[in-house]
């Protein structure tokens, strides 16, 4: 199992000194470290200014307390926070490219993360149970930000606010029963219909569930702490909350900050599947549990290990705001899978 490890993290460390030239093995470990960091497991806030300073950082002789004093997480112990992350979570995924077009940040999208700013209170937050309250607060932003002039991340374009106009002619019973693939037949767009209702439907297994409240939340999620107990919460997830799988629904608990949960995304699935010499696909639920075994072995949080497959394979590291070319990052892939197929 450590040599797992030890080729996921030399692997990752390569990477690193490939983009930036100019950094040796020290910092360049220090920056992957900063991304394994428990304190730093839930969905950061990205700003130019704050990865500028984690480059310098890695460059200095600071602990890792300094980093995370300057560092921006979500803050998920509060619903605003929560509900921030379940949004998020939405965009965080395949076939929703239209929504998140133009941002530097794709999971950090102003066409759903700004739509907070119109719900400063929780009271305000909660409202949006109510599905046309929903409606109305983005067809409220898609206005305020449909001017020719304005940046293209943020820009909602005449058909983006048509399709949301077209979903805010579904009954609230219609936007609670509808598979967004039906939605998408009424609106033209599965992007758009897949993240609204998939956080309107979060919304409300976060006020029938957990009564609106985070600290009830936390005590589901910190109560989660067997294998059994996890997969019960995630699962539990996943039938209440619409295109939670079982990849985003633990990605959901896990950006909140949780060490148990484990997202069994592409590059991790392609870990599990090359270390165990598979000749297929590994499945969800099976590279969950290989991850949950190597994290015992080690002796670390699941989590780390999720973050260690993806950021080895994928070549981002996303703290920093650096990453490799697609083409890099394939063939860096292949080389790593190569050598986990060889231990």
């Amino acid at each position: 199992m450590n040599a797992i490890i030890n080729c996921l993290v030399q692997h990752a460390v390569e990477s690193i000194q490939i983009l930036v030239g100019d950094l040796d093995q020290r910092a360049a470990k220090r920056l992957l470290t900063v991304h394994l960091e428990p304190a730093h497991f839930a969905m950061p806030i990205h700003a130019a200014s704050v990865e500028a300073r984690l480059m310098g950082w890695c460059r200095a002789d600071e602990d890792i307390a300094a980093a995370t004093a300057f560092l921006r997480f979500e803050d998920t112990r509060t619903m605003t926070g929560i509900a921030r992350v379940l949004a998020r979570t939405h965009i965080n995924r395949q076939g929703v490219a239209n929504v998140r077009q133009g941002a530097r940040w794709p999971v950090q999208s102003p066409r759903v993360v700004d739509l907070f700013s119109l719900a400063p209170e929780e009271a305000s937050l909660r409202r949006w149970t109510d599905y046309h309250s929903l409606i109305e607060a983005w067809l409220a932003l898609a206005h305020q930000y449909a001017a020719a002039d304005i940046g293209e991340d943020r820009r909602f374009r005449p058909g983006d606010i048509d399709c949301l106009e077209r979903l805010g002619t579904l009954s609230a019973a219609q936007a609670r029963s509808l598979s967004s693939r039906d939605a998408a037949q009424l609106c033209g767009n599965i992007g758009w219909a897949r993240v609204v209702l998939g956080l309107f439907s979060g919304l409300l297994y976060l006020d029938e569930r957990f009564e609106f409240r985070a600290e009830k939340v936390w005590d589901a999620v910190d109560n989660a702490r067997t294998a059994a107990e996890v997969d019960a919460l995630s699962r539990d997830a996943q039938r209440h909350v619409r295109e939670f799988g079982p990849r985003l629904a633990p990605s959901f608990f896990a950006d909140l900050g949780s060490p148990n949960f484990v997202k069994a995304d592409t590059h991790v699935t392609d870990v599990v599947s090359a270390a165990l010499k598979l000749p297929g696909d590994a499945g969800a639920q099976q590279s969950i549990d290989f991850v949950r075994g190597l994290s015992e072995s080690v002796g670390c949080a699941p989590r780390a290990i999720d973050k260690l497959m993806y950021i080895a394979c994928s070549g981002k590291f996303y703290l920093a705001g650096i990453e490799l070319s697609k083409a890099q990052a394939r063939g860096r892939k292949i080389q790593l899978l190569d050598s986990l197929r060889e231990l």
